[in-house]
């Protein structure tokens, strides 16, 4: 071979090479995509169920009132109607997900069964307490 064509056989390896590197950093930051999307998809949807639960009527009142009495320790009747608004509406939802409440003395209540996955927004009530939910990606 001449020396011509050996340096063009290189320079024909090296783009073979670049083209194969490109094309496996294509696919791997294409999977990443989906994930983001579904991650959104997750965040906005324990968003969503926090703002549904917090305008959920029980009794004579609704379920931001008993989320402030609870923390508040008015009676205890407060955190069981709380308890059961949450389990009720976990029982509609196929996701696996945790409903919490940070009292403003820094008590946490936390209901359900996922530990770590996606948090919703942190809502603050007008007492100060949070509430927030976590859904665990499937």
């Amino acid at each position: 071979m001449k020396k011509g064509q050996v340096e063009t056989v290189g320079l024909v390896i090296i783009v073979i090479l670049l083209l194969l590197i490109g094309l496996v950093v294509l696919i791997f930051s294409s999977r990443n995509k989906v994930d983001s999307s579904e991650d959104l998809f997750l965040t906005m949807k324990a968003n969503n169920l926090v703002n549904s639960i917090l305008h959920v009527d029980v009794g004579n009142s609704n379920f931001e009132q008993k989320v402030i009495d609870c923390c508040a320790g008015v009676d205890e009747l407060s955190c069981r109607d709380m308890e059961d608004v949450i389990s009720s509406g976990m029982a509609l939802i196929d996701e696996k997900m945790t409903f919490s409440v940070i009292c403003i003395g820094g008590e946490l209540k936390s209901f359900g069964d996922c530990e770590f996955g996606l948090n919703s927004v942190r809502l603050k009530l007008p007492s100060e307490d949070i509430f927030y939910a976590t859904i665990c990606r499937k």
